[in-house]
């Protein structure tokens, strides 16, 4: 619900939609007031359960040409974020899919949960990975923005061997020959992808409300 309040803060999603497979989520999404769809629990990645909401969405004659995918365990990442992702792709009509970074600290360079990316000076990725030992510019933020068509013919792409390697999704995409843009900025985000992780969460979300209190 922490994801979902910040999502409700971009100015550019216009319909907002848990993906779960799991009964204890979709009540507590709808316990606050959020919509939530069933999906299958066999899906491979996010991406694969957006293809499947937006399936389900057009089936009814609901139509979206971009279609965003706000990763469950980005607590901090703010709305204004995702409204940078989701602005390139109407900036850069060619484009068809988009993502975010954040400054590479030396921590999350040394760190094998922490994907690393590196982008060029005009915020076009070249590559991603988990290890320490290249040269990434960026910590990748997992969130992305498809436009409708390429969406379904990523899922519908066999994995990569660099995907299956490096565990990437997104990997499929660049070895695809297809072009991912970056928006880069200082957000304050923490993926929550270990038990360490989540125990910093909390410590940082107690901070933050004393902080305002």
């Amino acid at each position: 619900m922490r994801v979902v309040q910040a999502a409700r803060s971009a100015l550019e999603i216009n319909r907002l939609v848990v993906a779960t497979d799991h009964e204890k989520v979709r009540a507590s999404v709808e316990a606050s007031g959020g919509e939530v769809l069933m999906t299958s629990p066999d899906h491979p990645s996010g991406s694969d359960r957006c293809a499947e909401v937006l399936q389900s969405f057009e089936a009814q004659g609901q139509l979206f040409d971009l279609v965003a995918n706000i990763q469950g365990d980005e607590p901090f990442l703010p709305g204004e974020a995702m409204d940078k992702a989701i602005q390139i792709l109407k900036e850069h009509p060619t484009c068809q899919v988009a993502t975010l970074a954040v400054p590479l600290t030396a921590g999350d360079r040394e760190d094998p949960h922490v994907v690393k990316l590196r982008a060029t000076p005009d915020g076009v990725a070249e590559a991603f990975g988990r290890e320490p030992d290249w040269e990434p510019t960026h910590t990748h933020v997992g969130f992305y923005v498809f436009r409708r068509d390429y969406l379904m013919r990523f899922v519908d792409l066999p994995q990569s061997e660099s995907e299956k390697r490096e565990r990437l999704e997104q990997l499929r995409i660049l070895d695809d020959g297809v072009e991912i843009r970056v928006a880069a900025g200082a957000w304050p985000v923490l993926g929550v992808d270990t038990p360490e992780d989540l125990e910093l969460a909390r410590k940082k979300y107690k901070n933050r409300f004393e902080a305002e209190v």
